[in-house]
């Protein structure tokens, strides 16, 4: 038999849960930041062209996949949530780049890598509303057969 759970010590985890979240993206947030300001960073892969293309997008689609799951713009089961974290996304990915040309970073910025950012911020969001809109169906079948019983 499950002892029932207190309102308080389940707001303490579930508080202690999002202050992890939050901590898990700021540090994965400021590793990336570091990494794409590091002067003369180059990537070189033997037999691909511009092998960076993919780990822009990928960097990028984890950065917007953790802002969702730490909730700073809401729940990612919203679509405020997830409309508000993906805007901040596609703007903070083209500001991250855009900083990359100013003269005492040492590097440079491009339209490619800003697409490429802005392809893996797409395709986080394209997977959170796709869940969105599964829970939301689920929610109402539920509610259908619950209501037709």
């Amino acid at each position: 038999m499950t002892q029932p759970v207190e309102p308080r010590a389940h707001a303490q985890r579930t508080s202690h849960a999002k202050r992890f979240r939050v901590a898990l993206f700021l540090l994965y947030a400021g590793a990336l930041f570091t990494l794409t300001h590091w002067p003369r960073l180059t990537l070189d892969v033997p037999g691909v062209e511009r092998p960076d293309l993919f780990v822009h997008m990928t960097a990028y689609g984890l950065w917007t996949a953790l802002l969702l799951i730490s909730g700073l713009f809401g729940s990612a089961q919203t679509r405020a949530g997830v409309i508000g974290a993906g805007l901040f996304a596609l703007l903070w990915s083209g500001l991250d780049e855009l900083s990359q040309a100013l003269p005492f970073v040492h590097r440079q910025a491009s339209w490619d890598d800003a697409l490429a950012n802005w392809s893996g911020v797409a395709l986080a969001l394209s997977i959170a509303v796709a869940l969105l809109f599964r829970s939301k169906g689920r929610s109402r079948n539920d509610h259908t057969t619950t209501t037709a019983s």
